[in-house]
């Protein structure tokens, strides 16, 4: 068992701009019911995004940063499903690939989404556009293609 999933009560993790190895995946995120914020900006993480349970929402998590790591999991249809009150979220400068999931339109209070400079393809989801929070998108330095959405145009 990974030694952060023993702290049960944790709702505050940052770890930023360290030389933190392993894969992401392996964070017991989905073991921490009561965390709401976690930044892992600029470390040396590889791997796909954490693992949280597809079946439940992780209704406190609020604030996630994985940005300037090495994650190159796609990221799940699911993910966002799992993430209902999340209001920030940044993979920016990471190596992910695939598309960016329709669920992306799921957490309604997202207010900053940055998947910059990743390896992502296909077209920018019309779902985005129901984002109403939405202050903050960046999605520079993809392979994106296709028309910009109505929703967002």
């Amino acid at each position: 068992m990974h030694a952060l999933a023993q702290l049960r009560k944790l709702s505050y993790l940052n770890l930023n701009h360290n030389y933190l190895r392993g894969t992401a995946e392996d964070l017991p995120l989905k073991a921490l019911e009561h965390l709401r914020y976690v930044n892992l900006r600029h470390n040396l993480l590889e791997g796909g995004l954490p693992r949280l349970n597809p079946n439940t929402t992780h209704s406190a998590l609020v604030h996630l940063d994985l940005a300037e790591n090495r994650l190159d999991g796609e990221i799940p249809e699911w993910w966002f499903n799992s993430t209902g009150s999340l209001r920030y979220i940044s993979l920016a400068n990471n190596l992910v690939p695939g598309e960016i999931p329709t669920s992306i339109g799921f957490p309604s209070k997202l207010y900053h989404i940055d998947l910059s400079t990743n390896k992502l393809t296909g077209t920018i989801p019309r779902t985005i556009g129901e984002l109403s929070e939405v202050r903050y998108l960046n999605l520079k330095g993809n392979g994106l293609g296709g028309e910009i959405p109505e929703s967002i145009a």
